[in-house]
């Protein structure tokens, strides 16, 4: 079980100078603040032990606390390692001098005013400073700064170090820092209660709790793979999502939403389970016809006037992609039979089949939906329960190339580049420490030789990758997940007797159309909901759209670009740039910065690269729909994207 020693915060002026830091120990709820960063930073590696928390800290807070060690170590001659850990874009799990910092919204994945509920806290936006930026200030990190102007809350008025702050106004911007710390702190506490009373045993990720948690209770095995090579089969059936733009514009529309996807798939999906074998071509036919589980082989024929595709491939590009016509891949036999019952043609030629079949999750999910029904007067952890729940197929998918990352390791201890062993592969020959980042063939040797190598410009931090596939990695049982919840995103494309010609987005739990939907509507697990009627529907590219809802509310989706506005989405289209400096550089981002320094300000800019024809991985035709194409087509315009050719 975790534990939670104390909590920090730091405010900031623009996004990088330190303004005032705040710790607050769990316990006795001590407080402690300053507006000197180096006072803050020595007092929390001080102890020497125990784990101290912060919210979105893997993205702000902990790139300060290594900005400083890098500084600070100079300055004092110190000796401070340190050791890290990342998930994508975020440090998960930072350790210095004996302290573990750790990110909360791993744990508890949304902002910490949302969060706060679940502490019986309400927090305010409002600084207790007065906003003085300009419409064309506030807007700074947006392409066309002419919307009306809305107060920030005071954040504009944040000084470095509070300097020249009126004494009442830094009064209440420290009571604004102590809340924070204060609902941070408690928030936690209420988290890591609600989860004893549940018997939840958490982690620092909430997927990675939910995984141990549904091990112990349901007594499942570690994955067991008897090689790389049967693991990398299995996961050749793992797809994920689906998200497809079908019309680019319409005038008008209709909204709908799955209640929870993956638990419901966790619900119902029996899952492959018992013993497994590697089977040829005919034994694993015969397995398939039997209705036997597993991950196959097949060479498929789909209809080419399918409006809606049902198997997905993975292109060159990593692209995942839903053709029409022939191709070969691997997929779960549950969205191979979905396949043939519409119309597609499905040969066998190979499988990973287990003997047996069942609903692994139904008793524990069943479980999880309760606890979250037991918390309905309490949003915060009504949400964080779903949470628990949407998060373990993610985790049962989790990959197996890793990396440890330290910064002042002792560089006797560090391995070297094996250059002898690995002479044919190895691009750095013999050199000491691997400059590239594929040392060594991964294809024949996973993770590399794991050679440490530099990942910042100045050799502060080094990296080594490796291979190691997890207890978790159920891969197989994420595939089967998956799959149930693509097959039902697409029944309900489809269910406008017009073979699916109506929807105009998905994004795989999600259905906008302008075609009513009357398939499985309703408020349970599992079914959709109507989420109310749009207009003015536009969309760029997947992950890329805006609409106006029926409560007169501007809907806009950019991925990146979290806060663009009607204009910004209308210079974009128009091929205008659009740029964000909104918050820092992620870690490894901040590691290739000239300056040398990790607490970095963003500097985000976008531009319209569609051609205004391939949306994803279908095509527009004169009657304003997509549709989609044949693999050799598909390969062919990436081929032609990748020579920077337009498109025909």
């Amino acid at each position: 079980m975790i534990e939670i020693d104390r909590f920090f915060d730091i405010e900031t002026s623009e996004w990088t100078k330190f303004a005032i830091g705040g710790v607050i120990t769990a316990g006795t709820e001590e407080y402690f603040d300053t507006t000197s960063e180096s006072e803050l930073f020595w007092h929390l590696i001080e102890p020497a032990s125990g784990t101290t928390w912060s919210w979105n800290g893997g993205k702000f807070d902990m790139l300060w606390l290594l900005d400083c060690a890098k500084r600070f170590r100079w300055d004092t001659k110190l000796d401070l390692t340190c050791k890290l850990s990342t998930a994508g874009p975020r440090i998960t799990s930072l350790e210095i001098n004996g302290v573990t910092f750790r990110d909360a919204v791993a744990l508890c994945p949304f902002s910490l005013a949302k969060a706060a509920v679940i502490a019986g806290l309400t927090l305010s936006k409002d600084t207790g400073l007065d906003c003085i930026c300009s419409p064309a200030v506030l807007h700074e990190n947006l392409a066309s700064p002419t919307e009306p102007s809305v107060d920030c809350g005071g954040y504009c008025a944040i000084t470095p170090e509070l300097k020249g702050m009126l004494p009442d106004k830094r009064e209440k911007f420290r009571k604004y820092l102590y809340l924070d710390n204060l609902a941070g702190l408690r928030t936690m506490e209420a988290v890591i209660a609600e989860a004893n009373r549940c018997e939840y045993e958490l982690t620092g990720t909430i997927g990675g709790s939910s995984f141990k948690t549904a091990k112990t209770k349901l007594g499942i095995e570690p994955a067991g793979w008897s090689s790389s090579s049967e693991y990398q089969f299995a996961r050749s059936g793992y797809y994920g999502g689906r998200v497809e733009v079908f019309q680019p514009t319409a005038p008008n529309g209709f909204a709908y939403d799955i209640n929870s996807a993956y638990p419901a798939a966790l619900v119902r999906t029996a899952l492959p389970t018992g013993e497994k074998r590697v089977c040829e071509a005919d034994v694993a036919g015969r397995a398939y016809q039997r209705g036997k589980e597993g991950i196959f082989t097949a060479e498929c024929n789909v209809p080419l006037d399918m409006h809606i595709p049902p198997l997905p491939i993975r292109l060159a590009s990593g692209r995942v992609a839903f053709p029409i016509g022939e191709f070969s891949g691997s997929w779960t036999a549950l969205e191979l039979r979905e396949a043939e019952s519409l119309g597609c043609t499905v040969k066998i030629t190979g499988g990973l089949v287990w003997a047996d079949s069942e609903i692994v999750f139904k008793d524990y999910m069943a479980e999880v939906w309760k606890n979250r029904a037991d918390n309905r007067d309490n949003k915060g952890l009504y949400q964080w329960h779903k949470w628990f729940a949407n998060s373990l197929t993610g985790k049962l998918a989790e990959r197996p190339e890793k990396e440890k990352i330290m910064m002042y390791p002792d560089m006797t201890q560090l391995k070297t580049c094996e250059g002898g062993k690995c002479k044919s592969t190895c691009k750095s020959g013999t050199a000491e420490f691997c400059a590239s980042t594929r040392c060594c063939d991964l294809k024949h040797r996973p993770g590399g030789c794991g050679a440490w190598r530099m990942l910042d410009l100045k050799g502060d931090f080094y990296l080594s990758p490796f291979y190691k596939i997890s207890d978790c990695a159920h891969v197989q049982w994420a595939a089967y997940l998956t799959a149930a919840a693509r097959i039902q995103l697409a029944q309900q494309l489809r269910a406008d007797g017009q073979g699916g010609k109506s929807a105009v987005y998905c994004d795989t739990d999600s259905v906008y159309a302008t075609a009513t939907r009357s398939l499985d509507i309703g408020p349970e697990l599992g079914q959709w909901g109507y989420d109310g009627e749009y207009t003015d529907w536009l969309a760029v590219a997947p992950k890329l759209y805006r609409y106006l809802s029926d409560k007169g509310k501007q809907v806009i989706k950019a991925k990146g670009l979290s806060d663009m506005n009607r204009r910004d989405f209308d210079h974009f289209v128009q091929g205008g740039k659009v740029t964000s400096i909104r918050g820092v550089k992620s870690f490894k981002s901040a590691c290739k910065d000239i300056s040398q320094r990790l607490f970095v300000r963003k500097n985000l800019s976008r531009t319209n690269k569609s051609d205004g024809v391939h949306f994803g991985s279908r095509i527009l035709r004169a009657d304003g729909k997509t549709y989609p194409l044949t693999l050799a087509e598909l390969i062919a315009w990436e081929r032609a994207q990748q020579r920077g050719e337009k498109a025909v």
